[in-house]
């Protein structure tokens, strides 16, 4: 990125950091989505990328029982998610990793290079 792209970045994440979501939706959207899919494994792994601070993140941890891992470009994003995950008694379901969601390869060799 070049330095007016970095600083358009900080500015839309400075927003961003006040508010509790990050996106659309709700917890009750994100477990109505699960409702509707089927054939999902009892415990499975769960890649959000994106995640913002981990509203859904969170919610998919509680509501799957598998495990999450949390994807985002902003690790204060990712520090809120690793707080809000350790008071909900999920942390050691919820992997974050700090990663641009256009390096996929990346995020998932990154991701189990830590296993």
């Amino acid at each position: 990125m070049n330095e007016s792209s970095d600083r358009q970045m900080e500015l839309m994440f400075s927003f961003y950091e006040r508010l509790h979501r990050k996106g659309p939706g709700g917890e009750a959207s994100t477990r109505k989505a699960l409702s509707l899919l089927s054939g999902v494994p009892a415990n499975p792994d769960v890649v959000e990328f994106g995640c913002g601070s981990g509203a859904a993140s969170l919610v998919l941890a509680d509501a799957t029982k598998g495990n999450v891992t949390a994807v985002d470009i902003y690790q204060p994003f990712l520090d809120d998610l690793n707080a809000r995950a350790t008071a909900a008694g999920v942390a050691d379901r919820i992997k974050t990793v700090r990663a641009d969601k256009g390096t996929g390869t990346y995020v998932f060799s990154k991701a189990l290079e830590d296993e």
